[in-house]
């Protein structure tokens, strides 16, 4: 080519390689952010720091232990509990002061549902505050003017103090207690998702409106037993300062479909496997327990046990001659 000879010369692909090298850039960097945030929404540890073994809701552990995610939204987590894992090693933990007797199940699953988990952690960090800051407001101690209830509240102490994690002062205020529900495999599905209150499960029971548990699973028998799919839910529940209930469901001072006892956060009820609280005769039988809670954010769900019905009759053999020793 002549020197001044610029036939070859493109200014319109010059133009174009100019305006596509910006381009480029910008793109790659927005892929880049988006991907960063993706990763950033996965692996964030959640805060819940107010709850017994916050490794169990990292989302960072989820994928390598082979958790999968819900159809459905609200989205939880879950996987079957396999051998060896810390799922079964928590699991196993739970079962041991949980009263199973001769329940067993075909499966166990341990759900992780996040957004549960950090309403349920900060509900205790909020309840912790305001029972320390307003004690005459959160954290009444009327029951005190009748002591028979006294016998309530030495049995929930022997009850809450098996859970290690309530050996703190911080604990005692407001504890964290492991407890059933039995429900049908539908159900437990919805409350992983959605939890209790949303499916409208406060139930005008006995011992006031509110949703049920029991730190026993083998007095659950009854509100599974005639279940096409039943299963039982292991929580984590926060009964904050407990009301203790000593009223039948047939006396005159009932608490039958009543709000919880201003000044607590739950009521508390020592019970026979008939459901009633015990004369003083029947202390030799074996007792049980029903607290009741009116909060979503006071319970987390972590394992759905599916029952085996093989053996129902030796559960309801169990159930029906377990006696309380002598003391």
């Amino acid at each position: 080519m002549a020197e001044g000879d610029f036939s070859c010369y493109d200014p319109d692909n010059t133009k174009f390689i100019n305006w596509l090298i910006p381009v480029a850039i910008i793109t790659l960097v927005i892929i880049l952010l988006v991907a960063f945030f993706i990763w950033r929404s996965i692996n964030v540890n959640i805060d819940v720091a107010y709850l017994p073994n916050p490794w169990y809701w990292k989302y960072t552990r989820l994928k390598a232990a082979g958790f999968r995610r819900s159809d459905e939204e609200p989205y939880y987590y879950y996987r079957t509990v396999a051998d060896n894992t810390p799922e079964q090693q928590l699991l196993d933990s739970l079962v041991l002061n949980l009263d199973f007797g001769p329940i067993h199940w075909n499966e166990a699953m341990a759900i992780v549902n996040p957004t549960l988990a950090v309403s349920c952690s900060n509900y205790r960090r909020l309840m912790l505050s305001r029972i320390e800051e307003n004690p005459k407001l959160f954290n009444s101690k009327s029951w005190q003017k009748e002591p028979e209830r006294s016998k309530v509240i030495d049995f929930f102490n022997t009850r809450k103090n098996i859970w290690n994690w309530n050996n703190t002062p911080s604990h005692d205020l407001c504890p964290v207690l492991a407890a059933i529900h039995a429900t049908s495999l539908q159900i437990a599905k919805k409350i992983a998702s959605v939890g209790f209150a949303s499916l409208s499960l406060l139930d005008a029971g006995f011992y006031g409106k509110g949703i049920y548990f029991s730190t026993f699973a083998l007095y659950t028998l009854p509100y599974f037993i005639s279940k096409k799919d039943p299963v039982i839910l292991i929580c984590y529940v926060l009964p904050g300062n407990p009301y203790p209930v000593i009223e039948s469901a047939s006396s005159k001072h009932s608490l039958v479909g009543s709000p919880i006892k201003l000044g607590y956060q739950s009521h508390y009820v020592i019970t026979l496997k008939n459901g009633n609280p015990p004369e003083e005769e029947k202390l030799n039988e074996k007792l049980y327990d029903e607290l009741v809670i009116n909060q979503e954010g006071q319970v987390v769900p972590l394992f759905i046990l599916k029952i085996n019905k093989s053996n129902i009759k030796e559960i309801k053999d169990a159930f029906d001659q377990q006696e309380r020793p002598l003391q």
